[in-house]
């Protein structure tokens, strides 16, 4: 339909079947400045910054668990043991509260004597998941049945529940099920460790242990599948700058009311990290699993399953330090301080525990390692990372109201910075916004009035920008090819029927000629109507006109 004649500075020419054009390329630039994007706003940082902060306090809770077989200081578990409250960890906070936490390090817990009943706390949250589960499938179903107008946005939305809910009560219902594998020895044999009267391997402890195991198969395998899934299908490029200019451009978009892309296809899974790391959250699950398998085996193998966890921290913080995940830049630094300070917390108990090599006779922990040196350490440690959070919180805070820079947090078309996508990036995707913007005026209009001129201009802008993005292999040369398509699509369906096409553009303006020569006459009788229902209510006169207007079409 169109093509391309010649490129200079200041116009890009181009001849369609109606003639040459002239596209002048600052009418575009005008957009930048026409108004700023619409404050739709993408908070998923701030969801982000409470999951991050929240999930250190969890992992914290899992080691403060692990002290069970560690020489931390008693003082120590009782200052901080309001954490395992973010585990909804009731067991292990009673054990502290009577005092019977100190005295498991050396032996078991008689269960009997804490006046707590785990097989009960286990079948509540048994319960619990059960309810939350027919809560979602109750809503989705009754979703499906009515099938409401924004069925496919409230799926989204709940979807997006289902994943927070899932990912924070992950660890904590995995402390809850690793206990079932407690065993410890008694005078019985072994025994559960959170029931004494339940002996290890016998059917029951089997059944429990079986049903914990499928539980964990589908939330920290399955569903991590199922999320790589649904991310594999919205990835846009294996190339960073053109996912990230896609992003961006998708992002924009929703901010503006264009379109619920963003959210439909639940681009908050993904949309937080760079291209490397769009999987971040399923290996977030599965980095979760492993955790809780090694607490599972954390009585057993005390020493082995120390130093797995503290691996974990330490390859989790080397690992964010080599290739940095989040697109905001200062939550890679935030990610990186929590898991390096929960490898220095739990590095210090892996050296408190009897390595299976040595005697225990001749097992002796080194000197920097016992009261009170231990206890300095470790608060030592964790005040470092309570002021790196506050500084943190306030640099965010200063950040996104635009207190240190011109910019916010999250990267935007409006303000980000071009050193990520490119100034020729840039200007082709706020094109496309403005392009988006006509193309959803023009189809939400009256087909008689549909804007089909502004079409007509906005086509041969993006097919302009189009050979010149495929020219310099621009990322957003598909962007803009697959928006070139929907505007010609529905130039072509409204074109014959709205006033503004260039197919009818003589008939309008002989009927607007003869209209102009009628105009003294009807404004004369308008006036002589106005006189004539001058006692009449505004409401019947407008209903009086519109059965006038309705018989007179009838009778043509």
């Amino acid at each position: 339909m169109f093509r391309k004649l010649e490129n200079n500075k200041d116009h890009l020419i181009y001849e369609n079947k109606f003639g040459t054009t002239a596209i002048d390329v600052d009418d575009e630039n005008d957009f930048y400045n026409e108004k700023p994007l619409k404050r739709k706003d993408i908070t998923l940082w701030f969801i982000d910054a409470v999951v991050l902060l929240i999930e250190h306090l969890q992992y914290y809770a899992v080691l403060l668990s692990f002290s069970d077989q560690w020489e931390w200081p008693i003082n120590w578990i009782n200052a901080t043991s309001f954490t395992l409250l973010f585990n909804f960890d009731i067991w292990e906070f009673n054990k502290v509260f009577t005092g019977a936490f100190n005295h498991s390090a050396s032996s078991y817990v008689d269960s009997s004597k804490l006046n707590f009943n785990y097989m009960w706390y286990f079948a509540l949250w048994i319960l619990t998941l059960v309810l939350i589960y027919a809560c979602f499938v109750f809503i989705y179903v009754k979703w499906m049945n009515r099938r409401p107008l924004y069925m496919l946005l409230y799926i989204a939305r709940w979807k997006r529940v289902m994943f927070v809910v899932l990912e924070l009560l992950g660890i904590p219902f995995g402390v809850v099920g690793a206990r079932i594998f407690h065993c410890r020895l008694n005078e019985n044999g072994y025994v559960m460790d959170v029931n004494n009267a339940t002996q290890c391997l016998n059917v029951s402890h089997l059944f429990l242990a079986i049903f914990v195991s499928l539980i964990f198969f589908l939330w920290f395998l399955c569903y991590p599948y199922l999320l790589r899934k649904w991310i594999s299908e919205q990835i846009f490029s294996g190339d960073r700058a053109r996912h990230e200019g896609y992003l961006q451009l998708k992002e924009a978009e929703y901010e503006q009311g264009l379109n619920k892309l963003w959210e439909l296809n639940q681009y908050h899974l993904f949309s937080s990290f760079q291209r490397s790391w769009v999987f971040y959250n399923q290996w977030k699950f599965i980095f979760k699993f492993a955790l809780i398998v090694a607490f599972a085996f954390s009585i057993r193998a005390e020493f082995w399953s120390s130093a797995v966890v503290t691996l974990l921290f330490f390859v989790a913080a080397l690992t964010v330090l080599i290739q940095q995940p989040f697109r905001v830049r200062c939550f890679n630094s935030m990610l990186a301080m929590c898991h390096f300070i929960l490898f220095c917390n739990s590095l210090i108990g892996n050296f408190t525990v009897r390595p299976p090599w040595v005697i225990l006779e001749n097992f002796q922990i080194v000197s920097f390692l016992r009261y009170p040196t231990i206890l300095q350490m470790l608060e030592a440690i964790n005040i470092v990372w309570l002021l790196f959070v506050f500084l943190w919180i306030v640099y965010l805070f200063l950040l996104n109201n635009s207190l240190l820079t011109k910019g916010k947090i999250w990267p935007r078309l409006s303000y980000s910075s071009t050193k990520v996508i490119g100034n020729n990036t840039m200007k082709y995707l706020m094109a496309s916004l403005k392009a988006r913007q006509t193309l959803k005026n023009s189809t939400r209009a009256i087909p008689l009035f549909a804007p089909v001129h502004e079409l007509a201009h906005e086509i041969k802008v993006i097919n302009a920008f189009c050979r010149e993005a495929e020219i310099l292999s621009d990322p957003t040369h598909d962007t803009l090819w697959d928006l070139l398509d929907e505007l010609i699509e529905a130039h072509n369906e409204l074109s014959p029927v709205s006033v503004f096409g260039m197919s009818v553009k003589s008939s309008v303006r002989e009927t607007s000629e003869e209209f102009i020569r009628l105009m003294p006459s009807f404004r004369k009788r308008l006036m002589q109507r106005e006189y004539d229902f001058i006692l009449i209510s505004p409401l019947k006169r407008r209903i009086l006109l519109k059965m006038y207007t309705l018989g007179m079409n009838y009778c043509l």
